[in-house]
């Protein structure tokens, strides 16, 4: 089942490729198994934890989209099943190309970093070559609490609290918080540090209504746009300005895309410029790239089709 018509060549430079999985999608019993074939010994442990079989499905499928999604870009040397991972010292998973296969082959392969995220209507893994990111998808319907400004004062920013409580409409104001929400948690898995190295009061993200937002998302991806698009700027208080020192970046050195793969969720992408570290100060817009499959892995992949673009870093 692993054909090379499911091979990619890897990310460009300012390349991120976004994949999905709608777990409505797999209903063989039968693919399943072979899924559950391709997963270590922990990682189907960790399958069988679960105390659900939806969430147990959840798991084994997060799982196989990871591996089959990572083993596309070695050109057919390396089996999804035999991929290798770590974990940084804050827990996020990192790939490492077992040993064996690059003797083997004699060649380099591509430094691919990943990050993964999943609900239960979708399971999204963004891939980029040797840049940090960070992906995170919410449910549009899901349910907040009734007090959301006192949730939004206890998690977010004074700036985005502010903002939030602009929205006298409260399905608008919802849908403005979960657009804060994913933006927020996917710069936080970019940086690979969790909630706790990066907390969310300490960074504020702006949403602006802008002119040039819908020519930007338009030149960067396949995407439709809504008429009234936002660009995103990143505020730093001084601790997280300290946090992204740490690990060789500066306050421009981060990327968004906030859009909907289907009406039913909002999805963000925080990606690291390519060369901008801290001593450097960069243009960071120009020539990104963003593009967008769904698949069904070792079946089919095929262009994602019906997104919505809503915001871009301008």
């Amino acid at each position: 089942m692993w054909s090379q018509t499911l091979f990619r060549a890897p990310p460009g430079l300012r390349e991120v490729h976004f994949w999905c999985l709608f777990p409505e999608d797999v209903i063989d019993s039968s693919l399943l198994k072979v899924y559950e074939s391709l997963l270590s010994c922990q990682e189907r442990k960790e399958v069988y934890k679960a105390k659900t079989e939806k969430l147990q499905k959840e798991r084994l499928l997060a799982r196989t989209l990871v591996r089959t999604t990572l083993a596309r870009y070695a050109g057919g040397c390396i089996h999804p099943s035999h991929l290798e991972f770590t974990k940084n010292n804050f827990g996020k998973p990192e790939l490492l190309w077992p040993k064996y296969i690059v003797e083997k082959h004699g060649r380099k392969f591509p430094a691919l970093c990943f990050n993964l995220s999943h609900t239960d209507s979708i399971i999204a893994c963004a891939v980029t070559n040797n840049l940090m990111v960070g992906v995170d998808v919410e449910e549009s319907k899901r349910v907040t609490r009734k007090d959301l400004m006192a949730l939004a004062r206890k998690k977010f920013s004074l700036k985005e609290a502010s903002w939030l409580g602009s929205f006298q409409d409260q399905e608008r104001q919802r849908q403005q918080f979960l657009k804060l929400w994913t933006l927020k948690v996917s710069y936080v898995k970019a940086l690979g540090r969790g909630i706790s190295g990066s907390p969310l009061k300490d960074f504020t993200v702006h949403l602006k209504e802008s002119f040039w937002a819908r020519k930007m998302i338009e030149d960067a991806t396949a995407l439709s746009c809504l008429s009234e698009a936002y660009t995103i700027q990143l505020e730093l208080s001084n601790a997280a300005e300290v946090v992204l020192q740490n690990v060789g970046l500066s306050h421009d050195a981060l990327h968004f895309l906030l859009f909907q793969p289907t009406p039913l969720q909002y999805a963000s992408l925080c990606v690291q410029h390519p060369n901008v570290k801290a001593d450097l100060h960069l243009s960071t817009h120009e020539d990104w790239k963003f593009y967008f499959w769904k698949t069904l892995p070792l079946a089919w992949d095929e262009p994602l089709k019906g997104a919505t673009a809503l915001a871009i870093t301008g």
